[in-house]
């Protein structure tokens, strides 16, 4: 949902996120509304659709996560125009770095045809069969994340995932972030605190 106030706050957690192990995850960004009917429907009308087409079609043409979400926190940046034309192409070129004139020319194909709608509609209809109806809904590793999270509950969410998927290793990446460090010093604390009871 592009012009969601929750996924935008949520995307800026997803931006801290990528800068300490965006090597160990898989951006996937899905869409909530209605997909049947002659058009898609949004919760936050027909620019939010726009700006949902928009992301997906970028996220076609992305070379990495980080290229994508730039993309988006641009858009968020200027919620109110979430939808238009200029609006994507100059966060396709400033933020997302595409400059290549027919990567552009295929961006404004895919926003503007029935592409992007397919796109869409392919987007909410995954969002229905896993039984997301609201905005944001964050999953790692196939688990929901709490509706508080921070970027810091999702660092070690990743990094717990990271480790079993490992066999238990922990990631380099992992060690000393400061999720980390606080979850280490809070079962210390804990610990503390039982054995003084």
């Amino acid at each position: 949902m592009s012009k969601c106030p929750f996924a935008i706050e949520s995307e800026s957690q997803i931006s801290k996120v990528l800068k300490q192990v965006g090597d160990l995850m898989s951006l996937s960004i899905d869409y909530v509304g209605n997909p049947n009917g002659k058009a898609p429907t949004c919760k936050h009308g027909p620019s939010e659709c726009q700006g949902n087409i928009q992301q997906l079609c970028l996220a076609q043409y992305a070379a990495s996560d980080r290229q994508l979400l730039d993309f988006v926190l641009c858009q968020n940046a200027q919620r109110d125009d979430i939808g238009s034309q200029a609006l994507a192409r100059s966060c396709a070129v400033a933020a997302a770095g595409i400059t290549d004139e027919e990567t552009l020319a295929s961006l404004t194909d895919c926003w503007s045809s029935y592409q992007g709608e397919g796109l869409l509609r392919r987007s909410m209809s995954y969002s229905m069969k896993r039984g997301i109806t609201y905005s944001p809904g964050i999953f790692i590793a196939g688990v929901e994340s709490g509706e508080d999270d921070t970027a810091d509950d999702f660092v070690a969410a990743i990094c717990k995932a990271a480790s079993a998927a490992a066999g238990g290793s922990q990631p380099a990446q992992c060690r000393d972030t400061p999720s980390q460090v606080e979850h280490t010093q809070a079962h210390t604390d804990s610990t503390h605190r039982s054995i003084q009871r």
